[in-house]
């Protein structure tokens, strides 16, 4: 069996003895060619991506040292963890903020190269955050409402039953108003008459 093929100028690939014992196994003459064939063309794409890694990594070296200013200027500082313990700072101080809160807080301070505390204060953050508490707000209003669960006031007959308020004469007088409204807490403000 031929060890070796030629592909675009890669010598390779030499099938290692485990392999070849492998495959002489296989009693199939056509299935040991197909799974020799895939084995092979494995191989090559494996050698073709090194040696393309190879030959980035020889560019980017010769880059470096054709253009030392270029690279300097785009190496990413990890080592700066203040503006992560500015922000666990300010929340610790102001525990009512959220990640969305924060975030607009820190963005205007990152532009205007401010503190958090001192870019809170500012017209145009409290605004924004004035607008992102609304907009909460009427979300969590929304959800409430859409819920099956009694949301109604103590003035409804049912909440003033469950709250014991309703006498037994009240009760059967007003029946089929605390069986109406029961009928609506359960099924929301659908109407299936």
């Amino acid at each position: 069996m031929d060890k070796t093929i030629e592909n675009d100028g890669i010598q390779g690939p030499k099938l290692s003895e485990e392999v070849e014992g492998l495959l002489l196994n296989i009693e199939d003459d056509e299935a040991r060619e197909k799974l020799t064939n895939h084995y092979k063309t494995l191989e090559i794409q494996r050698m073709k991506h090194k040696v393309g890694a190879d030959k980035a990594n020889a560019d980017f070296e010769e880059y470096k040292t054709l253009h030392p200013e270029k690279v300097e200027k785009t190496k990413v500082d990890s080592g700066n963890d203040s503006e992560w313990k500015d922000k666990i700072e300010f929340l610790v101080k102001h525990k009512e903020f959220d990640s969305d809160e924060l975030d607009v807080v820190a963005i205007f301070a990152k532009g205007s190269e401010k503190s958090l505390d001192e870019s809170l204060k500012n017209p145009a953050v409290e605004g924004a955050l004035k607008a992102i508490r609304e907009k909460k707000a009427l979300e969590r209003a929304s959800m409430e409402s859409g819920s099956r669960s009694d949301t109604g006031g103590e003035d409804t007959l049912l909440a003033k039953l469950r709250a014991g308020k309703l006498s037994e004469d009240e009760f059967r007088k007003n029946f089929r108003r605390v069986q109406q409204e029961f009928a609506q807490s359960k099924r929301g403000n659908r109407s299936f008459e």
